[in-house]
């Protein structure tokens, strides 16, 4: 889409209690290890064709969860987002920034989009 923000990628997250083979069968399909400063037991990927892939620990039974990292202004969409209607919070984490909103498809539920400092 011409008019698409390349600082904004999806990011899939696989929540499992085998944190260690979710990653290895990332890894063979062919998913690109992303280093990160607390990848202790966790792992992050990048696809082929774009996107982030995380894997996180997680009790129960496996799922996924959806969020986004914005390599922009953090601030700028926050406020975009409030100015369209939409329940926004933001949080400073020993990461990092991350904007909270709430999902409009599901409710009681919330979307993140995490600040991603550019590479380079």
């Amino acid at each position: 889409c011409a008019d698409a923000d390349p600082a904004l990628a999806v990011v899939g997250v696989w929540f499992t209690p085998d944190a260690a083979a979710a990653a290895q069968t990332l890894r063979n399909m062919g998913a690109r290890h992303r280093p990160v400063p607390d990848d202790d037991e966790t792992a992050d990927f990048t696809a082929k064709n774009g996107g982030v892939l995380l894997v996180r620990p997680g009790s129960g039974n496996a799922r996924a969860g959806l969020g986004f990292e914005y390599t922009g202004d953090l601030s700028a969409v926050r406020d975009r987002l409030a100015a369209g209607g939409h329940q926004v919070s933001m949080t400073e984490e020993a990461f990092g920034q991350t904007l909270h909103l709430t999902n409009p498809d599901a409710a009681g539920t919330s979307l993140w989009i995490s600040r991603r400092l550019p590479e380079g």
